[in-house]
């Protein structure tokens, strides 16, 4: 398993070592106003739409495919290997989410890492591990997976797992 440092932005000033030998989970929304560290062009770096936030601060005025085209630009910019697509599902529901990670993708020329929330379903879910060599749970932050639901994880990496 790898586990990524997400927050990295937060502390970079103070980050005395190198961070070649760690693995860094960054935000687009973090930098999209075009100032970030190098690390962003790291072999272990993933990238992050920025959509929690943008959930987080309830933003509606925003132009979602601007948005995408800026955060395309910016995979491309930065040769980014992993970015996750922009799981706003429950802003613009599944269609619209999936036209946008087929602009990211169109873009890139690369695959994003899909979003999956417990709302879609598992048959979703098993379209996407026949689809997508990575797959991200979400939920977690916005807490639409309860504590007691933490007990169906182990269950859709078995799945995952099998792909």
């Amino acid at each position: 398993m790898i586990v990524y440092l997400a927050g990295f932005k937060s502390i970079e000033k103070d980050w005395k070592k190198p961070t070649e030998d760690i693995y860094i989970l960054s935000s687009f929304f973090e930098h999209r106003n075009g100032v970030f560290g190098d690390y962003v062009y790291q072999e272990k770096h993933i990238l992050d739409s920025g959509a929690f936030s943008i959930l987080k601060g309830k933003k509606t005025n925003i132009d979602f495919v601007d948005y995408t085209k800026k955060y395309s630009n910016f995979i491309n910019k930065t040769n980014q290997q992993l970015f996750f697509e922009l799981d706003l599902y429950q802003i613009i529901g599944l269609e619209k989410t999936e036209q946008l990670r087929d602009m990211i993708e169109q873009r890139t020329g690369k695959p994003s890492i899909p979003v999956w929330h417990k709302h879609l379903g598992l048959e979703y879910f098993y379209k996407l591990t026949e689809e997508y060599s990575y797959i991200a749970i979400g939920g977690f932050a916005i807490r639409d997976i309860k504590k007691s639901e933490y007990k169906y994880i182990p269950k859709l990496l078995e799945i995952a797992k099998k792909k």
